[in-house]
Parts: structure tokens; sequence; C-alpha cells
């Protein structure tokens, strides 16, 4: 019986894209409890302007006496859904678009590649340089995909070596 060990370690792209559907996931739970790519947590926004906005679902607080604009959404929020207001601590979700942008595009036998949609690049590079990062995979999910490809090796393992290996030494 001849063994393919070689293909053991070849996971296959099919694992690969089912692996990186599942992290845009992960950042995003994350995200939502505040919990950054790069293991930190607990940030406050800088600005508190935007945290008021926040708050306030994006919406105006009018002006003058008569409170003009009131309630109105600002103009490059008008259409888009608030999916989170919370602010503290900051968690990355206002209308969900940007993490919700992460996504698979491509894999192939040993690895995959995520990436956030071309929109929302200025984004996620300005918030990384604040210190709330979505790029990458912080210790928790690092282990979460090390547990699914230890997994599936032992998976493989069974599928290839056979229970009983008989070594003949000699002619």
């Amino acid at each position: 019986m001849k063994l393919n060990l070689e293909k053991i370690p070849v996971l296959g792209s099919k694992f690969w894209k089912e692996l990186g559907g599942k992290i845009p996931f992960w950042i995003k739970d994350d995200a939502l409890k505040g919990i950054m790519q790069n293991n930190t947590s607990g940030h406050s926004y800088k600005s508190l302007q935007y945290v008021k906005y926040k708050a306030n679902e994006m919406r105006k607080f009018g002006r003058g006496k008569e409170k003009k604009g009131a309630g109105e959404r600002l103009s490059g929020y008008k259409a888009v859904p608030i999916e989170s207001t919370q602010v503290n601590p900051v968690n990355m979700t206002l209308s969900g678009q940007t993490i919700n942008g992460l996504r698979p595009i491509g894999s192939d036998d040993t690895s995959v590649t995520l990436s956030f949609s071309l929109a929302d690049a200025g984004k996620v590079k300005g918030n990384q340089a604040r210190g709330y990062d979505v790029v990458g995979l912080n210790d928790k999910n690092r282990e979460l995909a090390k547990d699914l490809i230890i997994a599936e090796f032992k998976k493989r393992q069974l599928e290839f070596i056979p229970k009983n290996i008989v070594i003949t030494v000699g002619k």
C-alpha cells in the first residue's frame, strides 16, 4: 500500500475558503464587544463630537432657536442603516458596512486571503492608526483558526494513514 503522506498538509482550497468565511464573523463579534484584532480593548473615541453623533444615530442636533435640521441624518448617512450606537467602548460597527465588507477573496491549497472592500480601505487604515484595529487576527481568533486546522489535520491523518503500519527492514 502506498501512503500519500504529502497530501496530509495540503488542506485544499475548499477548507481554506470555509475557514475564511468564518473569520469575518469572529472579527465582527469581537468588534461588537470592543475587542480589537491587535489584542487591545476598552478604547474610547477620541472625538467627542463623533460620540454625540453616533449616540444620536448620526442625526443632526439642529441650529438656532428653532433647532433647524434637528433629527435629519448627516448627509453621508441618509440611506445607511445604523447597526450600533454603542459609544463605550469603541465597537467599530456604526453601520456595519466596514466589518461586513470583510470577505475571503481567494484561496488555494495552503491559504486564504481576506480583504475589506476597497471603498472602506481609508476607514480601516484610519481606525488602525487610532488603535482600533480590525486587520489580522487577535490571539483568541488565531487559536480558533489553529484548532480548526488541527482538527482537519487529524481528520485527514485518519483518512490517509492506515491504523496498522508494517515496516520491513532489510531484504
